[in-house]
């Protein structure tokens, strides 16, 4: 995609500057620029000469890296034992699938919220403006989803009880939910996440809070939770569009911009008088200091730093040329998870003193 283009440009400056082509230059890290004209097992007998040891700053990215690698993999070892487990049996000590799949289920239906109702959030829709529609989507979804979990639910439920037989999407279920994991079927209605099945729950718990909170007087949140929608680009284009609207500017010449504050989400008294305030982002493989105002280099086994609340704004790019803006800033990528890939949202300008690709080659 576009962002694997712009890693793979900033890598091939980096290695291929001027100042590196000639005969001893160090290329990276601990690995001098060899003579011109080796062959490949000349290079590779030059690479292992020099000592060079595996590690993330020979590639330039924080040691940190190796820290969420090794969580990556322990996470799978574990997910991979759980898969071998034999659920008929009970171990030694603990209870044996279906007796765990019994009580989370129990306590799932305890802890689900209630659905938004449509019928009042549609009251004066037409006079509320552009965000509204976001709104009423995301309330839809999220009616969506809760129904699917509390019908699967009690019918997974009723199969453990014995009224009903079981069956391979009900057995399936009932182990990821014993194992802590969200329900496949689960996961086709709602959104991409990460999390382990009781931080999802919570996380779900309080999206739908949100939207409770705006069903009661339709008005745009003093901040809203960004990473809390189900489908956070629509509120993007909302932003545009309403600023469009209301500037009788063309919506094919408006684009996102981004502004850091330095307030955090409860120290929001009002909306944004020009586009909208939101929060809930964090940043990987660097961190945002908030006392210089820009991006500095992430604290050892800190994989992830909080960022405060971003103010989204509008601009008309036949006035303003974003690109007058980008001589001190990084165009971060903002994913939906840490897999990134195809959960990109948008990009986020953000200050830095150091030159833009250093964040890039991080990571």
């Amino acid at each position: 995609d576009d962002q694997d283009r712009v890693l793979a440009r900033t890598l091939v400056e980096a290695l291929l500057l001027e100042d590196n082509s000639h005969v001893g230059a160090e290329l990276i890290p601990g690995l001098v620029a060899p003579e011109w004209g080796l062959k490949a097992s000349e290079l590779a007998d030059h690479i292992a000469s020099s000592g060079l040891k595996e590690s993330p700053s020979t590639i330039w990215m924080h040691p940190n890296v190796e820290v969420g690698i090794g969580l990556m993999h322990d996470s799978e070892l574990i997910d991979g034992m759980l898969e071998l487990y034999d659920g008929t049996k009970r171990p030694q000590a603990g209870a044996s699938v279906q007796e765990r799949a019994s009580i989370v289920v129990d306590d799932i239906l305890e802890r689900l919220p209630p659905q938004v109702q449509v019928s009042q959030a549609r009251l004066g829709m037409e006079e509320r403006g552009t965000y509204i529609y976001v709104f009423l989507q995301e309330i839809e979804r999220s009616r969506q989803l809760t129904g699917t979990i509390r019908s699967s639910l009690v019918e997974l439920g009723n199969c453990l009880k014995g009224d009903i037989q079981a069956s391979e999407a009900t057995d399936a279920m009932m182990l990821s939910i014993a194992n802590n994991k969200v329900p496949s079927v689960w996961e086709k209605a709602a959104y991409p996440s990460l999390l382990p099945l009781g931080a999802w729950v919570s996380n779900l718990s309080d999206r739908v809070h949100q939207l409770l909170e705006w069903s009661n007087d339709f008005q745009l949140p003093k901040v809203t939770w960004l990473s809390g929608l189900f489908v956070p680009q629509s509120f993007l284009t909302a932003v545009a569009q309403a600023t469009a609207v209301r500037n009788e500017w063309p919506l094919e010449h408006t684009m996102i911009q981004t502004e850091v504050t330095k307030k955090r989400h409860t120290e929001i008294g009002a909306s944004a008088r020009d586009g909208a305030y939101v929060h809930g982002l964090y940043i990987e493989g660097a961190r945002w200091d908030e006392r210089a105002a820009c991006l500095e280099e992430s604290r050892p086994k800190e994989l992830v730093c909080s960022m405060p609340v971003l103010l989204l704004k509008a601009i008309n790019t036949q006035m303003h040329s974003p690109e007058s803006d980008a001589g001190d800033a990084y165009q971060c990528p903002v994913y939906r998870t840490q897999q990134r890939g195809a959960t990109h949202v948008f990009t986020a300008s953000l200050r830095t003193k150091a030159p833009p690709a250093k964040w890039t080659l991080s990571g």
